[in-house]
């Protein structure tokens, strides 16, 4: 099993930490279903490419990703409404700054 380490500073840490607790889930979760979708979006991306899965089998695999998606979009969201109060004051929007 791979270990991945990440070093932070205190401050961003911490917040990560109220963060995830705002989201009622923990550091761990949210890393480990950010690390996971994406890994297994690479190995499923790959074997479609190598024809060694049918495409029932990519079908049912996307649908087991997507579903795992589910926390990390929950807290994308939080991310991106906090984001998006604190530049209606000054009246821009985030898809000025990020056009879709």
């Amino acid at each position: 099993m791979k270990q991945i380490n990440v070093r932070v500073d205190d401050e961003l840490g911490e917040a990560f930490y109220r963060f995830c607790q705002a989201q009622k889930t923990t550091p761990y979760e949210l890393l480990n279903a950010i690390i996971g979708f994406y890994s297994r979006g690479q190995i499923l991306t790959e074997k479609a490419k190598g024809k060694a899965l049918t495409q029932d089998e990519a079908l049912i695999e996307l649908g087991r990703i997507v579903a795992d998606m589910k926390k990390f979009a929950r807290a994308n969201g939080e991310f991106t409404k906090a984001v998006s109060e604190l530049l209606k004051p000054h009246g821009v929007t985030l898809n000025q700054l990020w056009p879709t």
